[in-house]
């Protein structure tokens, strides 16, 4: 029998010698064993770059807080040493009980002494609205406030017309 009279084995030849071309064709288009070992290497190098920031903004907002709570205590200490120092050493008495008075955080919102009842119960909140003229002026939110009721307008039509 001859080859190339068969037709199944002429197209398992083709078969055969597309698949070596195209294993050929595959090898040499696929990047090679060191470049793709390279891109690993700089990619786990990034990951401990990017791990060892992270580390250190984390470490640098911890010392932060840190120093802040240290500045914040020091700040107290200084004002409580200030308010003993006027204490003892000022002759005002009112000057020294004012500085005692302010270095305690609770009497911040605390109401001074002197203060009326009467006063207190006078204030009251501020409005966000302008309050009306009258009872019967339409308040700020209506729909016609500010607007003209009479026949007159500020812009007359006829007047536009005759210049024209």
């Amino acid at each position: 029998m001859d080859l190339l009279t068969n037709e199944w084995l002429f197209w398992l030849a083709v078969l055969l010698l597309g698949l070596g071309i195209g294993f050929i064709l595959g090898k040499s288009n696929n990047t090679p064993a060191p470049q793709q070992q390279n891109l690993r290497q700089q990619l786990m190098e990034t990951q401990t770059q990017l791990m060892t920031y992270k580390e250190q903004v984390n470490e640098h907002f911890s010392n932060t807080a840190i120093l802040i709570n240290n500045l914040s205590e020091n700040y107290q200490q200084i004002h409580q040493h200030l308010a003993s120092g006027a204490h003892l050493l000022c002759d005002d008495p009112d000057t020294a009980r004012d500085i005692a008075h302010a270095s305690d955080p609770s009497s911040i919102q605390n109401i001074p002494e002197n203060f009326d009842e009467q006063q207190l119960a006078t204030i009251t909140a501020p409005m966000d609205y302008a309050p009306r003229k009258t009872s019967n002026s339409p308040n700020t939110l209506a729909e016609d406030y500010g607007l003209q009721h009479s026949g007159e307008s500020r812009y007359d039509i006829s007047e536009h017309r005759a210049r024209s």
